[in-house]
């Protein structure tokens, strides 16, 4: 059985961790240290997939499931594609056979996730290695090859997500099965918002539509126990 307040509180942490290395990738960018930028925005983006995926444990865990599935999906925090795909809520961008349920299509700018390729890209932007290409020919993995026009590509998947997550509780009434989550982010999400907002990282088109027209709403959110009141200091 897994332990309903340390999954409350890891769901919370995994929110912060993902804005505090959002930062810090942001701070290397400003920095000229381009593959280190785009490695540690990577890591972020992971830290919102498992802030999902832990918010999806916690409510199945508190409801009494205690089979395989639950444990399944906690596995999948240790895991870098779930965490990349539960990011960018991956259902959004697919397309699929209504009869066979086979995929048809992806939005080919998050493809690369799909393909497992980001988790590739992630390690070959940190380390030195060795590798094949696809004629069987050695070839050597140099980070340095990740340049400013890849780190920004990538923090700006990293950018919007995140202010997505911010945005969605404090002003569409959406509701985390973590209730932790939801008070934290309804008590500090605008705040944050604004911060990240200032930064000089671009913002897709569609997505900038969608925060615009979520800044415009407005909801309330109230504690139901007193654990969760302390996510609203």
């Amino acid at each position: 059985e897994l332990d309903s307040y340390a999954l409350a509180e890891a769901t919370v942490l995994s929110l912060k961790n993902a804005i505090r290395l959002h930062l810090d990738s942001y701070f290397l960018y400003k920095n000229k240290s381009y593959p280190t930028a785009h490695y540690i925005s990577i890591m972020a983006l992971e830290e919102i997939g498992k802030m999902k995926i832990l918010d999806r444990v916690c409510f199945f865990n508190d409801c009494g499931f205690k089979d395989k599935t639950l444990h399944d999906w906690f596995r999948d925090t240790f895991y870098h594609k779930p965490k990349q795909m539960e990011a960018i809520d991956w259902g959004r961008y697919i397309k699929r056979n209504e009869k066979t349920g086979k995929i048809i299509s992806i939005t080919e700018r998050y493809k690369h996730i799909f393909d497992g390729d980001l988790n590739r890209r992630k390690e070959d932007s940190i380390y030195v290695g060795i590798a094949k290409d696809e004629e069987g020919e050695s070839i050597v993995i140099n980070p340095s090859y990740y340049d400013k026009d890849d780190a920004i590509k990538q923090m700006t998947i990293t950018h919007e997500v995140i202010l997505r997550e911010l945005l969605y509780v404090k002003k569409s009434g959406f509701y985390y099965d973590t209730e932790e989550l939801t008070l934290y982010i309804y008590k500090h999400g605008m705040k944050l918002y604004n911060k990240l907002m200032k930064l000089k990282i671009p913002i897709s088109f569609d997505v900038l539509q969608e925060l615009l027209k979520l800044e415009k709403e407005k909801t309330v959110i109230k504690s139901n126990s007193a654990f969760a009141d302390q996510f609203l200091l």
